[in-house]
């Protein structure tokens, strides 16, 4: 029969979809045998298929008027059909079941239904099927869950027409287990019945010999050990919920390890958690540290020994605790000594890893910051209390080292506290300069570098970065031996400074000490042959042209492009890839600057004289010197794209 007549044909239609759903359900119903949700790790716990399933209302919603007593519906039954969860969430303890329901105005026997999960925290479980179904709760957190409805509809005559779909989503709110660590006596809170779905239960624990557990929640630590916490409606449903685990209060020294410097004043020590009894107090080695019978501490020689108490109850039992003392000989580094303005020093404490308490008396002059850097570890073992485990302390500890940073000239006193004595240091804030800094010579010269603003307890130390280029005594005195850039490093009193040393030929490096005497005179294109007065082109041909070097005219300055061109045509340049290594470049050369269409050659406007490199830190800047606008002045390289010439004359 073809599937033509079998629409055609109402009556033979119906009873196939009515044998479809029927088949359909039966089908479900069996999936929903097999429980797919994961089994709780704890042997010792059990629950119900169901959690308070007795909480879901699965009342279905009001249905709409005629609809039960109809084989059939049409699209006009189902404009109106309505669809939402019996909550607005649901709340279940991770790997436990809860129940849902579904609220529909059209009647069951016209649905289909699917659940389905948005992410990892539930699954659904198939328990119950249709209008009512569960949801395991996979992990802690909160999830959507969404159900759909398909509803056939069908023609006046029972032709299929076609299917509306129904969708409603709701929260699952997924409790996590609680993992709480208490000590005898201490109390805490479970809260686990607020909410609806365990409101009917009650809390009991697994051993009451460790902790017990009020009606309200409230656990109470009993004595060492573990147990797990449950709620139990008293009937079929016990619910794991966490486990307790409860420490003894153990009797211990008030410090487990201590530092005391050789002289320093005695230290009190005390046994913690007892109540009653006696304590007696001796030293494994009187000759590094002797203790008293209240427990005071007094160091004698440098060296490391324990301080053992031993506390008898009232009922006779012994307990035996001990802390360990090093004894200490602290040193500071320097008693005495300079730090440059806006720099920094650091002391350091030999003799010692104990913790160390740093202070200035005057913080305006001289700051002082504690350097962190190392940890000291203490362990209390809780073997006899609960067998296996084992704690550990972990206090922060202060290597003995301070920086101490200059804030302005003056003089101040640091101190620092370091096992039971305190050591003095007399700080003095420099400020220190570079009478000069940057240095163009020949080779065979020599210049001495000056600093100025340290005192007699200042040390200077001097390196060269380039022994072969130039070198420098002890006492700052430079010798140039060959052509090139050295960086001369200056370190004083915490400071660093760099000095450029700059090293040419002779016509190269006379053109830029001549132009360096006439640094800040004006400029003027008027007048720029008239004593005191500069232009750019003038500056050089005046520094050059005693050197023998006229650039094509030995009475009167050519301009910036002349003297370019002319360069260029007696082949006296170099490559403008130079720019980028300035160990190529050398006092004197002279850089061309391109403009706007001048109608000049190469449209040159400007010529600048390179000085040479300036150090700072770790890089170099090339330095000129040009008569630029109002001046003669000296500056950096700007504009390189713009440089169109390098000329050597």
């Amino acid at each position: 029969m073809t599937l033509l007549k079998i629409l055609k044909n109402r009556q033979l239609f119906r009873i196939i979809l009515t044998s479809f759903i029927l088949i359909t359900g039966i089908m479900i119903s069996y999936a929903g045998t097999f429980d797919t949700a994961s089994d709780v790790k704890a042997a010792d716990i059990r629950k119900s298929a169901y959690t308070n399933e007795s909480a879901v209302d699965n009342k279905s919603a009001d249905i709409l008027t005629g609809l039960e007593e109809k084989s059939y519906l049409t699209l006009e039954d189902i404009k109106k059909a309505e669809l939402s969860f019996t909550k607005e969430s649901y709340t279940v303890i991770k790997n436990n079941r809860v129940s849902v329901g579904l609220k529909c105005n059209i009647p069951d026997k016209f649905l289909r239904i699917t659940y389905t999960s948005e992410d990892y925290y539930t699954y659904f479980s198939s328990y119950g099927g249709g209008m009512v179904t569960t949801v395991t709760g996979n992990s802690a957190g909160t999830s959507v869950i969404k159900a759909t409805v398909f509803i056939d509809y069908y023609d006046e005559n029972g032709m299929y027409e076609g299917c509306k779909t129904l969708e409603a989503t709701s929260n699952v709110i997924v409790i996590d287990y609680i993992e709480k660590e208490l000590t005898v006596g201490e109390q805490y809170s479970l809260n686990y019945t607020q909410y609806e779905t365990y409101a009917h239960m009650k809390y009991e624990v697994a051993d009451s010999l460790v902790a017990t557990v009020a009606e309200n929640g409230v656990v109470t630590g009993v004595c060492a050990g573990r147990t797990s916490v449950y709620i139990t409606d008293g009937i079929s449903d016990r619910i794991y919920v966490g486990t307790i685990v409860v420490k003894s209060n153990y009797i211990s020294i008030s410090e487990s390890n201590i530092s005391r410097a050789v002289g320093s004043s005695p230290y009190q020590l005390s046994v913690i958690n007892t109540t009653g009894g006696t304590v007696t107090w001796t030293s494994n080695n009187n000759s590094i540290a002797t203790v008293d019978s209240q427990g005071m501490v007094i160091p004698h020689a440098v060296g490391t020994t324990k301080i053992v108490a031993v506390h008898t109850s009232l009922t006779g039992f012994k307990t035996t605790c001990t802390c360990d003392i090093t004894v200490t000989n602290p040193v500071l580094s320097v008693t005495e000594t300079n730090v440059a303005k806006n720099n920094s020093i650091t002391l350091t404490v030999n003799g010692t890893t104990g913790i160390a308490e740093w202070s200035s008396a005057k913080k305006s002059i001289a700051s002082v910051y504690s350097e962190v850097s190392s940890y000291s570890y203490s362990y209390h073992d809780y073997e006899d209390i609960i067998p296996g485990y084992n704690a550990e302390e972990m206090v922060e500890g202060v290597q003995p080292k301070a920086s101490v940073y200059g804030n302005k000239k003056g003089k101040c006193v640091v101190k620092v506290v370091v096992d039971g004595i305190t050591l003095s240091c007399n700080i003095t804030v420099t400020d220190p300069a570079l009478k000069k800094s940057f240095f163009v010579v020949t080779k065979g010269m020599r210049q001495t570098i000056k600093v100025t603003g340290i005192n007699k307890k200042s040390v200077v130390k001097f390196t060269s970065a380039k022994p072969k280029i130039a070198s420098v005594s002890k006492k700052g005195i430079v010798k140039a031996k060959r052509i090139g850039f050295a960086p001369i490093k200056i370190e004083v009193d915490g400071a660093v400074y760099v000095a450029s040393i700059n090293v040419g030929a002779k016509k190269g490096v006379k053109a830029v000490l001549n132009a360096l005497k006439v640094e800040g005179a004006k400029y003027s294109q008027a007048r720029r042959m008239s004593k005191g007065y500069y232009d750019c082109s003038s500056l050089v041909w005046r520094m050059y042209s005693p050197l023998g070097v006229t650039f094509g005219d030995r009475y009167y300055a050519p301009v910036a492009a002349n003297q370019a061109y002319y360069c260029v045509s007696h082949k006296k340049t170099l490559p403008k890839k130079y720019l980028k290594n300035l160990d190529k470049l050398r006092p004197g050369d002279l850089f061309f600057f391109r403009g706007s269409s001048n109608g000049r050659y190469k449209n040159i406007y400007h010529v600048a004289i390179y000085m040479g490199q300036e150090g700072y830190g770790d890089y170099t800047i090339g330095k000129i010197i040009h008569a630029s606008g109002v001046v003669v002045s000296t500056g950096y390289i700007y504009n390189q794209e713009n440089i169109v010439v390098i000329g050597r004359p």
